[in-house]
């Protein structure tokens, strides 16, 4: 929920700037002491602070959305848990104030706080679709330049992910393809697309990953999806559950589930009829409304003694277009041709990064 904004006006002028100031937010300097930044028109300018109050290290997230009024678009900054403390004092000492967004040598523009920000997350509101997100790209590309994770030649960034020369997801070319779909040169409709791609575990050569998109099709209503999937990272590939445990153990950790033996209790699922993977997925479609599993839809908690702590996650539709996690949780012994996977020194497994899911 919004309780935070800033209000700016975009200059369509950028200004100059040192190559070597940091990227980030400055505080306008009204004493006339700081940096004077100067327009490329050379007939106006202001001063900045030389010391940022945040910058990209102090970001952990940058998004695009439409504004509540006026057709305008938002970008949201999400903090990370210094910046927020940073801001926090800031702000707290500060407001109301102005602030300058300085990209390398110009400056993007000038927003004022109004009031203290405490929760880390803030709203420079004015900006037209495209302006948006062409900053909301640059800064995420600055961001994307320090990777989560980098071994072995597997990178993986906030927004993307390769090994070697493979793309495995990438949130601008999900940006690119919805937009080529959905925009029409002729309508006024507005269309609307983010993603988003969280790191869950890493088991060898085995990649899981959380995903999400928040849309809105031209002339549509607005709609989120979210999953887990797993692949194989050196092809790109899923990889089920199969991979890493034996099918009569899965069909015996699912039927000694506590929730799933409420769910035969009341009569949702018949346990008996269980044999394999394929019908435990196959149940839920009885036996939840709106619920999707899939073979590759699992990470790994870690592992003990052979016996691996595993999330099965699944899709479960909340009404609008809109989704959540629905989650099981399985203790399985690993199959002996996969206990090699586990002893991978460049292992990691859920909770190691930020993402929807629980431990």
């Amino acid at each position: 929920m919004r309780n935070t904004f800033l209000f700016l006006a975009f200059f369509t002028t950028l200004c100059s700037f040192s190559q070597n100031q940091a990227i980030g937010f400055y505080q306008v300097d009204e004493t006339s002491d700081g940096k004077w930044v100067k327009g490329l028109d050379g007939t106006s300018g202001f001063y900045v602070v030389h010391q940022p109050i945040l910058v990209l290290d102090d970001v952990k997230n940058v998004q695009t959305q439409p504004a509540v009024y006026g057709g305008a678009y938002d970008i949201a900054f999400e903090l990370t848990d210094s910046g927020t403390e940073k801001f926090k004092s800031f702000t707290q000492q500060q407001a109301p104030t102005q602030m300058a967004l300085l990209f390398g040598d110009k400056l993007i523009t000038t927003p004022n706080i109004s009031m203290p920000i405490t929760n880390g997350m803030f709203f420079v509101s004015g900006f037209d679709y495209k302006k948006a997100r062409a900053v909301r790209n640059a800064l995420l590309r600055q961001m994307g330049k320090k990777p989560l994770y980098s071994k072995d030649d597997f990178d993986i960034y906030k927004s993307r992910a390769t090994y070697k020369t493979l793309e495995l997801y990438n949130t601008e070319k999900d940006h690119e393809v919805f937009m080529d779909r959905e925009l029409a040169p002729d309508s006024d409709c507005r269309v609307f697309f983010e993603s988003y791609y969280n790191p869950l575990s890493l088991i060898g050569t085995y990649y899981s990953y959380e995903y999400g998109e928040a849309s809105e099709s031209a002339c549509g209503p607005m709609g989120s999806g979210l999953g887990v999937v797993t692949v194989n990272i050196e092809t790109g590939r899923q990889a089920s559950l199969l991979t890493f445990f034996n099918e009569n153990d899965l069909v015996k950790a699912f039927k000694n589930d506590g929730w799933i033996k409420q769910r035969e209790k009341n009569g949702r699922i018949q346990l008996e009829k269980i044999q394999d993977l394929d019908d435990i997925i196959d149940s839920f479609k009885s036996d939840v409304a709106d619920v999707v599993f899939t073979p590759y839809s699992f990470c790994i908690i870690g592992i003990e003694d052979g016996v691996a702590k595993v999330r099965f996650v699944g899709r479960q539709a909340m009404g609008w277009n809109h989704h959540r996690h629905l989650q099981l949780g399985f203790e399985l012994p690993v199959k002996k041709e996969a206990l090699r996977f586990f002893t991978e020194p460049n292992n990691f497994f859920l909770g190691n990064f930020k993402s929807g899911l629980e431990k």
